[in-house]
């Protein structure tokens, strides 16, 4: 057999070869893989009846099933997003927005900075005066309710905003939100604004740049904060949060993808 004629062969050896480590990956997960991160649901599998087959719906869950749990999935769904980002600056992630040197943004985060999301004056008047209303009867009843207000990348990170992308800051729903909070003495604790205030001085980033949301380090000053505001209002002692080290790393191009057994 000449070379030209084993091509075809080879080709089909190379397709059954691929075809066998898919599918026993699949079955026993012979090969450790790093998990995927972030939220996100597989598809369950559903039980066969006879029901579901007739009607179409176990076929269809069994191809969710199958599209969620195929070998090596983990692997091929982070070497697709990162060959996108990498050559051509785009990500697959629904709703993220790659900003100025390569910052990550949510995009419902960049509306909210420019109020493309204002739900309108008489609308957040009503929310607060009720709110007002059920603070002050809980008040009497000892009772306390809490307003956060969470920062967001849009507001910390505007200057990274894609050119494409900016425009005239219109009203804010948290502009509007404050207001009401201080003309009612409404109980408060504003993140946004702290994480602003703070931008420059935390020893720490408060924003990963290619992360959406607020940093681990963020995250763990804002559930400290809250339990001492908690404690203040209410003139109580609670358990507090304390960490004795921070620990840094840097973001690689290409995430780990197996993960040590």
């Amino acid at each position: 057999m000449n070379k030209k004629n084993r091509t075809p062969a080879i080709l089909l050896m190379i397709l059954l070869a691929l075809f066998t480590l898919h599918f026993t990956q699949y079955q026993f997960h012979w090969i450790k893989l790093k998990p995927l991160e972030g939220y996100y649901i597989d598809a369950e599998k559903d039980k066969f009846s006879w029901n579901g087959w007739f009607a179409g719906t176990y076929q269809e869950s069994q191809d969710k099933y199958l599209n969620d749990h195929f070998g090596f999935r983990s692997f091929f769904i982070r070497l697709n997003h990162q060959w996108r980002f990498s050559f051509f600056n785009k990500v697959k992630t629904q709703w993220v927005v790659v900003g100025k040197e390569n910052y990550l943004y949510e995009e419902n985060y960049i509306k909210a900075w420019y109020g493309d999301d204002f739900i309108g004056q008489d609308s957040i008047e009503q929310r607060m005066y009720k709110l007002k209303m059920l603070q002050d009867t809980l008040n009497q009843l000892e009772k306390r309710i809490i307003v956060v207000l969470a920062p967001g990348k849009g507001s910390f990170y505007p200057e990274y905003i894609p050119d494409n992308l900016h425009k005239e800051r219109g009203t804010t729903n948290i502009d509007v939100y404050r207001q009401y909070i201080e003309k009612w003495n409404i109980n408060c604790i504003d993140f946004n604004r702290y994480f602003i205030d703070n931008k420059e001085k935390s020893p720490y980033p408060l924003y990963p740049q290619y992360g959406i949301h607020w940093s681990y380090y963020g995250m763990c000053l804002a559930a400290d904060s809250m339990v001492r505001y908690v404690e203040k209002i209410n003139n109580i002692d609670m358990p507090n949060m304390y960490w004795e080290t921070v620990k840094m790393s840097q973001p690689k191009k290409m995430m780990p993808i197996f993960q040590k057994r």
